[in-house]
Parts: structure tokens; sequence; C-alpha cells
């Protein structure tokens, strides 16, 4: 009994992973956002721009400082024998909360680079996720094919033993089943360089293995397709943050140029004179201090202006280039699209019409009026149609996925 439940144990472990690993393209974008290394990348160097924020809006350190008087200072009321000072620097008014926008601004564009490689990730994923559902979908019509080629077979044994046909139709059937015999070993060693494209964006082991759920759409809609959306897209965005960050950096030099205050107080320890008495005699001093940096050096924040200007155009420019990249990809993407589902549309007639024809065929073949080589012959452009309109429903599935990522919307 124990070994019947461990059986049955076993058996109930193995299905469960089974249907673990038998995911969607969108429950595999959920995982994958969790592990792919590249997001993961790009959202740490975020929270590290936040941290940063706080780092560059705090004040400068005060200084203490103690000294002693080896020698002591004769002063008229005792020798000074100590000296404690403390100071404290200010930035000009404004110079820390330039510093503070500019991480900030920085954090954003950084945040919506982490936006675009999400997007970019499930484009990735779908070029590797397709290929996929094409490999089984394939090894369905090839089995399916196998099967009808061995009814054509046994269609040619019956004919030759009716004395219709000779023995060069069942060989010729033959040769076809082979093919698709070795169409068949070369796909299912396929399936494992497929799988592995999957688990790299997963951070997955090779030995993690995916079932795919989807099939290949053949058809999709092309509304919402704006190109006016590519200004929105964070590929974009990113650069208009950075511009902000550099105005304020701009900001920040210019404040950087003007004088810093400090304000500090000394305090000075005096002994009593023994050879005296005096009134104050020994009374300790306090040195108020007020000092201002003289920034007459100008050339470094000149330096520093002149780059954040530019820094400033290039992120304008380069803005510009990505919105110009993406309607570019854009009009690339839609004419894939519209060449797939109109090839898609062609083979689905073709493959009606050979469907028809190779029934009809098969019946003249039956009684003697047409040649069994034009069966074959037929019905390999049948099974030739089939794939093509399977490859060209996996590039229809993987372009929409790159309309996704153009258009940044995941809802399509």
């Amino acid at each position: 009994m124990k070994q019947v439940l461990k059986i049955y144990w076993i058996i109930g472990f193995v299905l469960v992973g089974q249907l673990v690993n038998s995911q969607s393209l969108d429950s595999l974008y959920k995982d994958a956002l969790q592990t792919n290394p590249s997001v993961q990348a790009q959202y740490q160097k975020f929270e590290a721009l936040m941290q940063k924020s706080a780092a560059v809006s705090g004040m400068p350190s005060p200084q203490l400082s103690f000294g002693y008087f080896i020698n002591p200072i004769e002063t008229r009321v005792g020798p000074q024998r100590a000296q404690i000072g403390l100071s404290q620097r200010f930035p000009w008014f404004g110079t820390l909360r330039a510093k503070e926008s500019a991480v900030a601004y920085q954090a954003e564009a950084q945040f919506q680079k982490f936006e675009a490689a999400k997007l970019k990730l499930y484009a990735d994923l779908a070029r590797a996720y397709y290929p996929l559902v094409e490999w089984s979908e394939k090894l369905e019509i090839l089995e399916s094919e196998k099967a009808l080629l061995k009814e054509l077979r046994q269609q040619a044994i019956f004919q030759q033993e009716s004395g219709n046909a000779s023995s060069v139709d069942v060989i010729r059937a033959d040769l076809l089943i082979d093919d698709i015999n070795t169409e068949i070993e070369i796909l299912k060693a396929e399936r494992s360089a497929l799988q592995s494209q999957l688990n790299e964006l997963l951070n997955k082991k090779e030995a993690f293995k995916i079932e795919p759920t989807d099939s290949l759409k053949r058809a999709f809609s092309l509304s919402g397709s704006d190109r006016e959306s590519m200004k929105n897209h964070p590929a974009v965005k990113r650069y208009e943050q950075e511009q902000k960050a550099f105005a304020e950096q701009e900001n920040a030099a210019l404040k950087a140029g003007l004088p810093q205050i400090g304000v500090g107080i000394n305090y000075f320890v005096v002994t009593e004179r023994s050879d005296a008495q005096l009134p104050k005699n020994g009374q300790d001093a306090l040195l108020p201090q007020l000092s201002i940096s003289l920034p007459i050096y100008r050339k470094q924040y000149r330096a520093a202006r002149e780059e954040a200007i530019h820094l400033q155009k290039a992120a304008e420019f380069q803005a510009q280039d990505e919105v110009n990249q993406l309607q570019s990809e854009l009009d690339n993407v839609l004419f894939a699209i519209d060449r797939e589902m109109k090839l898609i549309a062609l083979y689905k007639t073709k493959i009606g019409k050979a469907e028809m024809a190779v029934e009809l065929l098969l019946d003249q073949y039956q009684n003697g009026q047409t040649d069994y080589e034009e069966v074959l012959r037929l019905q390999s452009k049948l099974f030739d149609f089939k794939l093509k309109e399977l490859e060209s429903a996996k590039k229809l599935n993987i372009k929409q996925s790159e309309l996704i990522y153009l258009t940044n919307d995941l809802t399509k």
C-alpha cells in the first residue's frame, strides 16, 4: 500500500510540475519582471539614485577643532592654554535644492529606462516564446501529415493488389514518409535550443522546461498605433527628464560660484595669573566668527555651466532621435503585420482549395482516372501551405509584440 501511495505521490508531483511550467506569454512576462537580470539592474540603479538624492541635499558637516598652546600666550588676565572651535559653512541659498532636484530628475530618467526595459523584455520574450508555440503546432502538423501519408500508402497498396497500380506508388509514399520522419527528428532536437533562449530571459536553469499554452493568432487589429504616442514612450521621456536634470545642474553650477557663508565660535581656555590680583583674572574667552568665501577663480564654474548647457542640448537631440527611430520602426512593423496578415489570408484560401482538390484526386485515383504521383504532389503542396501559414502566424505574433513595445501599450 505504501508503495502504491508513493507512486501516486510521484505521479502527482510530476503532473503539478508540468502544470507549473505550462505558462502563457503574459504569465511568463510577470515572472520575468522579477527574475530578468537586465530589468532588475535598471531598477537597482533607480533605487541608488533615490538614495543619492538624500546624500546631495545634506548640509556640509560642522568642523570641531582643538588646539593646545605648548608655549602659552600671555594675556592681561592670564596665559592662554588651549582653544576649542566649532564652525559651520552654509552654501548659497538654493544650492542644495538645485543639487537635490538634479538628482531627482536623474532618478526619474532612470525610472523611465526601467520602464523601457520592461517593455523591451516583453518583445524579447515574444521572440523566444512564439517559436516554441510554432514548434508545438508544427510538430502536430508533421504528425498529422505522417498519418495522412500512411493512409495514402495503404490506398496505394490496395490499388497495387487490385492490379490498378504498381509498387512504385508505394515507394513514393515511403519516400515522403521518410522525409517527414527526418523532419520530426530534427524538430525534436531543436526544442532544447529554443528553450534555452527563453530560459536566458527568465534567468532559469537549462533544466527548466516551459510548455507554452498560447496559440498563434492569425489576425490582429491595428487600431491605436498613433504616432503621437511615440513622444510618451519611456525611451523618449527618459531624455526629457535628463534635460531637466542638466538644467538643474546648470543652476547648481551657477550657485556654486556664489560665496559660501561660515559661522563659528572659538573658546579660549585661560588660567589665572599668580603674580597679580586682577578683575576677571583667568576668565576664559569666547570669539564668535563670521566668514565668507571669495570664489574669484571663475573658470571652473563657467566650465561646469557650459557642460550642463551642452548636455541639455544633447538630451534634446537624443529625444528627437529616439522619436524618429521609433516612428521608423513603427512603419516597418505595421508593414510587416499587414504583409503577414495578407499572406495568412492567402494561405488559408490555398489550403481550403488544396484540401478539396486532394479529395477529388483521391477519388479519381481510386477509380483509376488519375496518377498517384499527382495525388502526392498536391498533398505535398497542401502540407507546404500549412507550414507557411504557421510561419507567417509566428511572425505576425512577434511583430505584434514589437508593436506593443513601440506604442507602450501592453493591453493590445
